[in-house]
């Protein structure tokens, strides 16, 4: 939080952690996870909250990277394939569904998109232009500066 607001941070990358692992040493939907759940709702609330005091244009993209079940993940049950998947901000449409599937692949270009810089040509994914509002230059910022975060709780659960 403090390098968002002393740093002049064009992108963040925030890992949460602590919920993952949750998963897999309680299960997923156990009181432990659940717990992590609400850990990770307030970092990312602090994360918002210091990015929008900066007057800039904010997008965020919120996700996890698989879901789970028991204490496993990476089946084809729909419980391992669902993630929550929410872009909210300066750049993107508001009360829209995609109709098109999103996989996890195409957050990498939607992000290259808002960042209104080309995609690696080797990389799978789309952007996820429909979600976008108007032109990605009319909207977005140019990086200048990136930092990745990682969180966890104080007592490592």
């Amino acid at each position: 939080v403090t390098s968002l607001r002393q740093d002049q941070i064009d992108f963040a990358f925030v890992y949460l952690g602590a919920t993952d692992q949750a998963g897999h040493d309680f299960g997923w939907m156990s009181d432990e996870y659940l717990a992590q759940i609400e850990f990770a709702d307030q970092c990312v609330g602090r994360v918002v909250d210091a990015a929008m005091g900066l007057q800039r244009p904010l997008n965020v993209i919120l996700l996890s990277d698989h879901g789970g079940h028991e204490r496993s993940h990476g089946t084809d049950r729909p419980e391992d394939m669902t993630i929550p998947f929410l872009m909210w901000g300066y750049a993107v449409e508001s009360n829209i569904g995609i109709e098109t599937p999103v996989r996890l692949y195409d957050v990498a270009p939607t992000v290259t998109e808002l960042l209104n810089l080309a995609p690696a040509p080797e990389w799978d994914g789309r952007p996820i232009r429909e979600a976008i509002r108007g032109t990605a230059e009319a909207a977005l910022l140019h990086p200048h500066k990136t930092f990745t975060l990682e969180v966890w709780p104080e007592d490592g659960r």
